[in-house]
């Protein structure tokens, strides 16, 4: 493509007629394209030129680049933040004033589209790569990217007064260049300067319109493979204020990335009271950006959370607990924040931690307590024997001897344990090891001692339990029954009584009510 088109070209975009600008927008992709053709037919790999009989005009590298340069140069700098705001640059169609702040929408959009086309060219054929690449010799395109381009495109995405339709389509082919760069780092070329804290702060900006935002995101997101470590991420945790700009966060890596956490645990902490109810506030809107995430997380590709990112998440968990626990509560019990419980369960359904699940368990909250009672079911064999059997038995032993004590906590950690004795032992679907099972007949023997013998039914299950092992061939069984027997255990005439009932349905000499006999058989067969 002769200079003589594109300065036809450029005078074309700056007329006002009807079409003008958006007929040159389309001529200049559509020349450039041409002559890319006539590059890649005459390339070698040596970056040398060659004759084709086909191709009418040889274009080698140092032609190519200058001529990718002047059609950027008309698809960057045609439209600038001030020509954006001069009306006197608005086209008529038929005589109407086109409404768009001095330009044709589609006119600039396509400008900028072909200039992402032209830098995803130059990044995914390899042809190209020589083009923008550094080599001992002056690269003038690439040089003019660094000092002209790039920034003729942070003067649109940074403008507060240009349509924002404009500032969307100018982050966007920015982020393509920077995705062009990426790829030229791994040859040393160098970077245009990073605005990475210019677009985290229109990302975060609660006053600019979502369409904006959202592409300065995506930008800022393509900054990444260019800037330091975890910068970007730090950057957007000290700004970000609302879901949108929070989301991202969680894919940039901001849990293993120590500068970004705690950047987020310092804005989630109440050193004074007066700063507890805008700092709760953020605790909730920061855990609806995670619960979002891990939504998102279940139907794409991206891995943001590994058994690695455990601590930090129980840390951010442990610390919007922490405030939340310091709003008042006039004397009522302590609601926490559904985002806050949903969240947390939604992670122990889907990759319960031993960290996890102990936050959980030694916060003191019931309503912490009621989630774990409703996702224990997903849990592996470990957590039972290690955590949740071991928790109850504690619990439970600081009980009165005296009976059952009405308390809804208390009865949460029994119901724990009747969960264990349906998850392992009146369904059959699962086959319970001898640690899991000692553990459970010592837990199912203290809420007996505790009263909870009647209610429950833990007489007929702890015979149920004692019965699988046996049909399992755990002899081991047999080294647990003798503290059924110990003072300390059968402490009072009900408590004995129940003791022994079990012992007595276990070797058939008694019967029970609650249908055991059926689920010993069904275990029996199973073996068979």
């Amino acid at each position: 493509m002769a200079p003589t088109t594109f300065a036809v070209v450029r005078a074309q975009l700056q007329s006002t007629a009807e079409y003008e600008q958006s007929d040159a927008s389309a001529l200049i992709f559509e020349h450039w394209y041409d002559l890319a053709k006539d590059y890649t037919a005459s390339y070698t790999p040596e970056g040398t030129t060659r004759a084709v009989a086909s191709v009418t005009h040889v274009v080698g590298i140092p032609q190519m680049q200058q001529d990718t340069l002047l059609a950027l140069d008309l698809t960057l700098t045609s439209y600038l933040p001030a020509r954006l705001r001069d009306p006197s640059t608005t086209c008529t169609l038929s005589g109407t004033q086109v409404l768009s702040r001095g330009v044709i929408p589609c006119g600039r959009r396509e400008l900028l589209r072909n200039a992402q086309k032209i830098f995803e060219t130059l990044r995914t054929k390899y042809k190209f790569t020589a083009v923008v690449a550094a080599d001992d010799a002056r690269n003038p395109l690439a040089e003019w990217l660094v000092a002209t381009g790039g920034p003729a495109l942070e003067a649109i995405t940074l403008s507060e007064t240009a349509p924002a339709a404009a500032r969307v389509d100018a982050f966007d082919t920015y982020a393509e260049l920077l995705r062009l760069w990426a790829v030229l780092a791994t040859q040393d070329a160098a970077p245009p300067a990073l605005p990475t804290a210019a677009f985290v702060q229109v990302a975060a900006s609660l006053t600019t319109d979502a369409a904006v935002r959202d592409a300065a995101l995506h930008a800022a997101r393509a900054l990444t493979p260019l800037a330091a470590p975890g910068t970007v991420a730090t950057a957007l945790a000290r700004v970000a204020r609302d879901a949108l700009a929070l989301v991202p966060l969680w894919a940039m890596d901001a849990l293993g990335t120590p500068p970004a956490l705690d950047a987020l645990l310092g804005r989630m902490r109440a050193a004074f009271a007066d700063q507890t109810p805008a700092r709760a506030a953020f605790c909730v809107t920061l855990l609806e950006s995670l619960y979002e995430a891990l939504l998102n997380h279940k139907t794409s590709r991206d891995l943001f959370l590994t058994p690695a990112h455990e601590p930090a998440l129980v840390q951010l968990f442990a610390t919007a607990l922490a405030t939340f626990q310091r709003l008042p509560t006039d004397g009522a019990r302590r609601v926490l924040p559904d985002v806050f419980l949903q969240t947390v369960e939604l992670r122990l359904l889907e990759a319960a931690s031993p960290l996890l699940v102990r936050f959980a368990l030694d916060a003191d909250e019931y309503a912490l307590l009621c989630v774990i009672g409703r996702t224990c079911h997903a849990f592996p064999d470990a957590l039972w024997t290690d955590e949740l059997l071991p928790f109850a038995r504690s619990e439970l032993a600081k009980l009165p001897l005296q009976g059952v004590s009405g308390s809804q906590r208390d009865q949460e950690v029994v119901n724990l344990v009747r969960e264990a004795c349906r998850l392992y032992y009146l369904n059959i679907d699962r086959v319970p090891s001898v640690l899991l099972g000692q553990s459970v007949f010592f837990s199912v023997t203290q809420a007996i001692r505790h009263g909870y013998y009647e209610t429950e039914r833990f007489t007929e299950l702890l015979a149920l339990v004692m019965h699988r092992h046996y049909s399992l061939g755990h002899r081991q069984v047999y080294q647990w029954l003798p503290s059924l027997l110990l003072p300390t255990v059968a402490s009072n005439l009900k408590t004995g009584r129940a003791l022994s009932e079990a012992l007595g349905i276990c070797l058939g000499l008694e019967t029970s009510a609650f249908g055991c006999e059926n689920a010993i058989l069904a275990s029996e067969t199973s073996q068979e």
